[in-house]
């Protein structure tokens, strides 16, 4: 599924394993969201936190333009319940892709039903696909046997999408 672009913003690494997964799963390509704020650290987590409430929108750099696919996988930490900031500024330059999925990766795993509905608002699209992860998931593997119904979710809904 050439068509499909994974694209992760990852702070600290562990979103970037699962989106490595997917784009795997996928066969689709994957790029990494740049942000040219530094979030490094004990102070950097805490500036993170702070442009999510503030719904801050960073400056960022990526490799690849969404628009040349047909779907599009955004996967992010969970930063005070809502989108990291720099994948909240990727969403706003993106536009509207054809078919926008969420993964969320967070500290409990939890439905993070607030950090989709902001993903749903900036993409301009309801209903999409989602996931959520928690970070010991990630560390001990175990989700890896989350991926394949989400992946069966896009892959139909790209097939409808076409």
């Amino acid at each position: 599924m050439t068509d499909v672009l994974v694209v992760y913003y990852s702070r600290t690494g562990t979103t970037e394993t699962v989106a490595h997964a997917l784009a795997a799963r996928l066969g689709a390509e994957i790029d990494s969201i740049e942000a040219l704020t530094t979030y490094a650290g004990p102070l950097g987590f805490m500036k993170g936190i702070w442009h999510s409430i503030r719904n801050a929108t960073p400056p960022i750099r990526q490799r690849l333009d969404p628009r040349r696919f047909r779907a599009v996988v955004l996967c992010s930490p969970v930063w005070a319940g809502k989108l990291a900031g720099p994948a909240r500024t990727y969403l706003g330059q993106a536009g509207k892709v054809p078919l926008l999925c969420g993964v969320a990766v967070s500290g409990s795993g939890g439905s993070q039903a607030r950090f989709f509905r902001g993903m749903e608002q900036l993409g301009g699209r309801d209903g999409i696909p989602t996931l959520s992860i928690a970070q010991r998931q990630v560390r001990d593997g175990t989700f890896e046997r989350l991926l394949d119904p989400f992946t069966e979710t896009v892959r139909t809904q790209h097939n409808e999408a076409a």
